[in-house]
């Protein structure tokens, strides 16, 4: 016991551990196109040997095979009363790091079913005829309106996909990289979950392991990490003054609702709040062990729940942030409007 109180110590590292170990057990469930399991090992083993924390093989004398390890990772967790502000403390200095470069650094994420044939909550039809244009449509739009908009903001923006086979059977999904103008750094397919609810928590669970995944070292962090959904269309032109406005360096996460002014129970019935959500570089490493220990915290599966509206206020709750969550940018209240473009129903051809 000893030992693994030892081992969990710099919270950080854990998260990268536990990660390589979750990839390890559900290679079916985390598939990514480009990382390889050797690689992976490597960085986990060089991470673990910077700080000085014993190797997976010292730790493995503990555990018989991978699934006790997972369960000795949970116990240490349970045992030490682990808290998510201590992971925040721990990559403070990472974050001081990324705000020394000259140009930062956004990660935007996608997840969930591209391609959709209707935008109903439990209709996960995809790739059926007519999908291609309202896709290609939406690719188009948050290169041309969010991203672009980024970059003459100041910030390098690297793009991140998650999403599953098409239930349709034409492997459209495959074209999505091309679609997004060279943006996309990394891409994978996954299995759907069988979840009848709360869909959005396996695609966001995957995309945030995924960039996580590419994450090797400090240099590699980025400032901000953004979580959208594949059939998300702007309704206007942001521009680089908003995002400059909503970036504001503060170690607070937000919503939709949040960078337009709206408190949570305030922006209730105006819009949909988990369209997307922001996350500050410092926040990143609590979100993801959120998503593995306590998913239900960021995106829940009951029935007509919040979904994952309640994500940004429970993760700043977690990591004790004080700064308020709402933004208000004057003049610039209106600069990101969202809608979704799937069909409103599935069109059945004749």
């Amino acid at each position: 016991m000893a030992l693994v109180c030892y081992a969990i110590r710099p919270l950080v590292v854990l998260v990268f551990w536990w990660m390589l170990v979750d990839s390890l057990l559900h290679e079916d469930e985390l598939q990514t196109c480009t990382s390889k399991e050797n690689d992976a090992t490597d960085t986990a083993q060089n991470l673990l040997h910077t700080v000085g924390l014993p190797r997976l093989t010292e730790v493995q004398r503990q555990a018989s095979d991978g699934a006790d390890i997972v369960e000795t990772l949970r116990e240490a967790v349970r045992l030490t009363g682990f808290k998510q502000s201590a992971v925040a403390k721990e990559t403070a200095s990472l974050f001081k790091l990324q705000t020394k470069r000259a140009t930062g650094r956004v990660a935007y994420l996608i997840a969930g079913d591209a391609f959709r044939s209707s935008r109903r909550q439990l209709e996960s039809s995809s790739c059926a005829e007519g999908s291609e244009g309202p896709q290609l449509e939406a690719c188009q739009s948050q290169v041309n309106d969010i991203i672009k908009p980024l970059e003459q903001a100041g910030y390098d923006v690297s793009l991140y996909g998650v999403t599953y086979p098409c239930s349709g059977g034409e492997q459209l999904v495959r074209s999505l990289p091309d679609m997004y103008d060279g943006y996309m750094k990394g891409f994978a397919l996954v299995e759907r979950t069988n979840v009848t609810y709360g869909g959005q928590q396996h695609g966001w669970r995957a995309a945030v392991s995924q960039v996580m995944t590419d994450v090797n070292n400090a240099t590699d962090w980025y400032d901000y990490y953004i979580i959208s959904r594949w059939d998300l269309v702007t309704e206007n032109h942001s521009t680089p003054e908003f995002w400059k406005c909503v970036l504001d360096g503060q170690p607070v996460a937000r919503h939709f609702g949040h960078l337009t002014g709206y408190t949570t129970d305030s922006g209730w019935g105006h819009l949909n709040m988990d369209f997307i959500m922001v996350v500050p570089g410092i926040l990143m490493a609590n979100l993801y062990s959120m998503l593995l220990t306590n998913p239900e915290r960021c995106c829940e599966t009951s029935y007509m729940g919040p979904a994952c509206v309640n994500c940004a206020d429970n993760l700043n709750g977690d990591a004790g942030t004080t700064e308020a969550a709402p933004k208000v940018c004057p003049f610039l209240e209106a600069s990101l409007r969202l809608s979704k473009n799937a069909p409103p129903v599935t069109t059945v051809s004749p």
